[in-house]
């Protein structure tokens, strides 16, 4: 298994813990449940629901990347933000994907300057 070298490693038996279970036999299996398949056209339409939802949301909305992602860019985010009446995006340094792991501090922080422009 690959992990981030970003992420907390104090909290990386909880994150490890959290994703596996026990078998009956003694193994170890990740948890989830199996007992059906993953339907990912289902998963993919939910995508495109998302999108429609961004263009009816009037309020000011933030798209956050981390600056490492392989899987989200920079295009995809300004392309997502600009779906959003009053949409912006914004990049978290040394964070992969899971910015909440990799970065916590710098998500905190690119949350705040947010809030902090958009309170009323």
């Amino acid at each position: 298994m690959q992990i981030s070298s970003l992420g907390d490693r104090e909290r990386l038996p909880i994150a490890i813990a959290s994703m596996l279970r026990l078998t009956e036999s003694g193994d170890w299996a990740w948890a989830y449940d199996d007992r059906r398949p993953t339907d990912y056209p289902a998963l993919l339409a939910k995508v495109q629901d998302m999108v429609a939802a961004a263009e009816r949301l009037a309020a000011p909305s933030l798209v956050v990347r981390g600056g490492r992602s392989p899987v989200f860019s920079d295009e995809a985010a300004a392309r997502f933000a600009a779906r959003f009446a009053a949409g912006e995006w914004a990049v978290v340094p040394d964070a992969g994907h899971n910015v909440q792991e990799d970065n916590p501090a710098g998500l905190i922080a690119t949350l705040s300057q947010f809030w902090s422009r958009h309170a009323r």
